[in-house]
């Protein structure tokens, strides 16, 4: 899938690879001190806060460059992504 593709694509490119869904993770995580999935942190919080949630995760990167990101499906419905 879409990450697989994004890691040969940043090999190939010899750029770091970053997988939304993992960072996310992490981000959710260092917020709350309990570590859950994707699937599960959407349930819990619902679509809007998520969504949120994604989004202060992708501006904190916007200042990077060189970077392949590979991004969740709902995150490019949102204009401010």
């Amino acid at each position: 899938g879409k990450t697989e593709a994004g890691k040969r694509l940043a090999a190939k490119l010899d750029v770091e690879f970053m997988d939304t869904d993992n960072h996310l993770e992490l981000y959710y995580e260092k917020l709350t001190g309990n570590f859950l999935k994707c699937r599960e942190i959407y349930t819990k919080i619902g679509d809007n806060a998520f969504r949120r949630l994604e989004n202060d995760l992708l501006s904190s990167w916007s200042q990077m460059s060189n970077k392949v990101i590979s991004i969740g499906g709902g995150t490019a419905n949102a204009l401010e992504n």
